[in-house]
């Protein structure tokens, strides 16, 4: 019986020691108040940090999703979706990378000093010679 106990418990110490660590963001750019885009990332600032589809039994499901009706922001979140997010890790920061039929290029980055709560986007739409610059917030929940 004890074997038995043992057995099990070490089975789910390393069930939990593999488990991916999710973080739920919902971000706003602060120049499109309220209008928010939210993503999952998985073992967010560890080597083996990446993203999560919006569907986790569809692999080619949306990685970033908005309720926002809002028209930059819809398209922000579609040229993102475009290129999967295209995550990057820098010293400083995360940047993800959207490519929407190489007219429409995103850059968004979140600061490691700020626990990667804070950043900018970056938006290029149409190669517009008015390139959009915001701030961008987000809460973190697990």
């Amino acid at each position: 019986m004890r074997n038995f106990i043992f057995t099990g418990l070490a089975a789910l110490f390393s069930f939990s020691v593999f488990a991916a660590d999710i973080t739920t963001f919902s971000c706003e750019m602060t120049k499109y108040p309220k209008q928010k885009f939210s993503f999952k990332m998985k073992n967010l600032g560890k080597p083996s940090m990446g993203f999560l589809n919006s569907n986790p039994r569809d692999g080619y499901s949306d990685v970033f999703t908005t309720t926002s009706k809002n028209e930059t922001v819809l398209r922000t979140v579609g040229t993102l979706n475009g290129q999967g997010g295209d995550l990057r890790v820098l010293a400083d920061r995360i940047q993800f990378f959207g490519d929407s039929a190489g007219v429409d290029f995103v850059y968004l980055e979140l600061f490691k000093n700020s626990g990667f709560k804070a950043g900018f986007a970056r938006l290029d739409f149409n190669f517009s010679e008015d390139k959009k610059f915001s701030p961008v917030f987000c809460l973190q929940s697990k």
